[in-house]
């Protein structure tokens, strides 16, 4: 049996998959939807409530944990010939990408103009490198976990590398709900550390912030890049006047002789 917290995280991605909110679930307990919240914010409820819960999610306790126990061999990575079988095809690279956000096969089809067929095709190739497990109906259950992420340097990281290139940074960022910052200077190495740290910080602002909105009806979303790089960077322009090597002590002026 999993422990109370990762039982209440099951829950959680059942009631997600089937759309059912608190303020449902607390209707149908006949309890408060403040109740329900705070009864799955705390990880506490008994056994018989969990069996409840079940039963309004249709779901057997034991197929849960069941559930759970292969959900916890999930994918971090993908190999380096996976990938490049995705970037190879574009299309299967985009279902892909919307399986990680959690849309729907009806809104896939409901956003992109993908034949059924050729959408199943992707799904069924997903679930040949275990990215997902497809079931009946055209569901899938995603097999990659939360910490899933692109190989670094790999093909895809290059492939988007090339259109961040050529295609984001080259947008207007002008209008409400865009932001481009872009700040330069002197940091000593303590400032530096801090920095990636921040940088790091807001990477996991931003992740926490997509598996919240994973509940959210796919129209409604929009896809967003959302960029932060830090190197050490000189301006290119300055290279020819910049120094190779120290600097060569300085004599001093001499005073012309008083006449």
């Amino acid at each position: 049996m999993p422990k109370a917290v990762e039982l209440v995280d099951a829950l959680k991605r059942e009631m997600r998959a089937r759309r059912i909110t608190y303020r449902d679930l607390a209707t149908k307990l006949g309890l408060s939807e403040g109740a329900v919240k705070r009864m799955f914010a705390l990880n506490r409820m008994t056994l018989g409530r969990v069996d409840a819960i079940c039963d309004i999610l249709k779901v057997d306790l034991a197929e849960l944990v069941e559930k759970h126990a292969r959900e916890e061999q999930r994918l971090d990575q993908l190999t380096e010939a996976q990938e490049r079988q995705l970037v190879q095809d574009p299309k299967r690279l985009l279902v892909a990408a919307c399986v990680l956000n959690r849309w729907s096969f009806e809104e896939i089809l409901d956003i992109y103009a993908l034949a059924p067929t050729d959408c199943i095709r992707h799904l069924a190739a997903l679930d040949k490198i275990r990215f997902i497990e497809l079931l009946p109906g055209n569901r899938y259950r995603i097999k990659v976990s939360d910490s899933f992420r692109w190989r670094p340097g790999g093909p895809i990281e290059r492939f988007f590398e090339n259109l961040i290139a050529d295609e984001f940074l080259a947008g207007d960022f002008r209008d409400a709900g865009r932001s481009r910052v872009f700040l330069h200077g002197f940091l000593s190495e303590r400032g530096r550390d801090d920095l990636v740290a921040a940088v790091e910080r807001v990477a996991v602002t931003f992740r926490d912030l997509l598996k919240r909105d994973r509940g959210v009806p796919a129209a409604q979303r929009q896809h967003v890049g959302f960029l932060i790089a830090f190197r050490p960077w000189n301006f290119s322009i300055y290279d020819d006047i910049r120094r190779r090597g120290p600097r060569a002590p300085s004599r001093a002026l001499r005073q012309p002789p008083r006449s």
